[in-house]
């Protein structure tokens, strides 16, 4: 890559220093690091031309323990941070951070398992493997590693459909299209595509050596004023009557659906848990850019002990304020100057004026968006272009088709799905999950994990591979079913009265100055029987 004249290579190259250091302040898990995207041209000689041997540059470059935890960190802090607290609404106040627990132990054993098969597989005539594209190809050989393969670009392409839904909800927030337009937010998605076209086909790599020290910053920003905005919440949840908000429908305990609903969420839960923490497939490179490569599991640990107390915290704090009549989004939550009697309305804390602070915010994840989207835009097209024949791989309509398809695809996702969580959930669900659990167990026990491992981590290991299975197949259905039906019933934002409140509620609305000429959609539409009973005779 460092060879090639064009833009392309040299915006490689800068990917792979941005992600090495893992100073982008992305929301979105980055499950196929750059240097895993090697062709297999570069990845068969390990020659220093080829960039398989680390520089004299490179080596300088190795991260003490501290950098290592800390990158983690704030790689797993993104603006995973704005949905994780509606997440709540599915599994309460015991399924949901419960899953994240769990979700946290399976990822930090996957951790151990990659790094103890790499230490376990290298030799002085076998380096350690440093992408996972090496360590699949070690551990399962070709066919492992073209599934994996296909996987990761996959999954990088649904994390960058899952940004721009943030990206077009954000700006809805900071400057609302007319409502004459109809869906503020798809239309933001459509205006967006210049974004796309930026990233796919001009090289500005050298913008992140020149923005990546905001990355911290950022990330620090988004969590205290995520914290501010459900403090704000709190405050004005004092407004609603108590008969609008009866503890046993405003939060539940476990999840609010019935046995077999119930077990879809669970996968869904368990998915979304997996792909928040799903830093797996970088543990090779970890390991080859940290001056002690043997402590990569226990900071690694250690940054996911501290997330996880991070977001059970803010997701606690959200539930409590917004419950299960809150936003997907947080930011959409941020409002001020609502109308009378919106407590009764459908999506309540939607209503109203953005506030100053959730503009703030919304501007501060866009700009985290646009920085991460240079890696990640990037990192798709290099994916996609590897899964091409290696003789048309470096082809003129190999480079216009990716690029375009990259553009539409995105696009075309992004308007027809409105929720960004659940499209996180479907692809923890049929990517994520894959490679950052399945192989990872099949590739330790393929090179004698045995030697490694006891009866009960081989126990462990069968039940978490056989729940990995689950979610595969139950979390991608649940979160279809999820999708079809929010596309067929979108809300209707502010209608009266929101489905399931009691007669008290609605009087108390009237009460307030709400307009009861105000129905919703569902009450808009008289029922065929009664079109019947109002009917003249024949």
């Amino acid at each position: 890559l460092k060879q090639q004249p064009s833009g392309q290579g040299r915006l490689c190259v800068n990917i792979v220093t941005w992600a090495r250091f893992c100073i982008v302040a992305g929301g979105v898990r980055l499950t196929f690091t750059p240097r895993a995207m090697e062709t297999e041209t570069e990845s068969d000689t390990n020659s220093p031309e080829s960039g398989n041997e680390d520089s004299e540059e490179d080596v300088g470059r190795k991260m003490t323990s501290f950098e290592l935890c800390s990158n983690v960190l704030i790689s797993l802090t993104g603006t995973v941070v704005l949905g994780i607290g509606s997440k709540m609404q599915q599994g309460g106040w015991v399924m949901t951070p419960l899953m994240l627990v769990v979700g946290t132990a399976v990822i930090s054993e996957m951790v151990w398992v990659v790094s103890t098969t790499i230490d376990n597989t290298t030799t002085k005539d076998r380096p350690a493997p440093r992408s996972y594209k090496e360590y699949i190809g070690l551990a399962l050989g070709r066919p492992g590693e073209l599934v994996s393969a296909v996987t990761s670009t996959f999954s990088l392409f649904s994390m960058i459909c899952g940004g721009l839904i943030v990206l077009a909800q954000n700006m809805e927030a900071i400057m609302p299209l007319p409502q004459a337009w109809g869906d503020g937010q798809k239309w933001w998605a459509l205006f967006l595509t210049a974004e796309t076209l930026v990233f796919v086909f001009v090289d500005i790599g050298d913008l992140l050596d020149k923005a990546a020290w905001l990355g911290p910053f950022v990330t620090a920003g988004v969590f205290i004023m995520v914290f501010w905005g459900c403090a704000n919440a709190l405050l004005a949840k004092a407004e609603i009557p108590e008969a609008c908000i009866p503890s046993a429908e405003y939060t539940s305990m476990w999840t609010a659906h019935g046995f077999g609903d119930g077990m879809l969420s669970l996968a869904q839960l368990g998915s979304y848990s997996i792909f928040v923490f799903a830093i797996v497939v970088t543990v090779p490179t970890l390991k080859s850019q940290t001056a002690k490569p043997r402590r990569v599991v226990h900071m690694s640990l250690l940054a996911f002990a501290i997330a996880t107390m991070l977001f059970v915290a803010l997701m606690v704090t959200y539930y409590a304020a917004f419950g299960n009549i809150g936003p997907e989004n947080v930011i959409q939550g941020m409002k001020t100057d609502r109308p009378a009697g919106w407590w009764a309305t459908v999506e309540p804390w939607r209503t109203g004026k953005e506030t100053h602070l959730g503009k703030i915010l919304a501007t501060l994840v866009n700009v985290h968006l646009c920085l991460s989207d240079v890696v990640y835009v990037g990192c798709t097209v290099v994916a996609f272009e590897a899964l091409f024949p290696r003789k048309y791989r470096h082809g003129w309509r190999v480079w216009i088709t990716v690029r375009v398809f990259i553009t539409v695809a995105r696009t075309l996702v992004a308007t027809l799905i409105t929720s960004f969580t659940t499209l996180s959930s479907l692809t923890g669900s049929l990517f994520v999950v894959l490679n950052n659990i399945l192989l990872p167990i099949l590739g330790f026990w393929a090179v004698g994990g045995s030697k490694a491992a006891g009866p009960g981590r081989m126990l462990a290991h069968a039940i978490m591979f056989t729940f990995a299975v689950y979610m595969v197949g139950a979390g991608t259905w649940g979160s279809i079913q999820n999708l079809v039906t929010h596309a067929h019933n979108p809300p209707k934002i502010g209608c009266f009265p929101r489905p399931g409140i009691s007669e008290a509620c609605k009087a108390a609305y009237v009460s307030a100055g709400g307009s009861a000429a105000r129905p919703s959609a569902a009450q808009s539409a008289p029922s065929n029987a009664a079109r019947t009973a109002a009917a003249p005779p024949a």
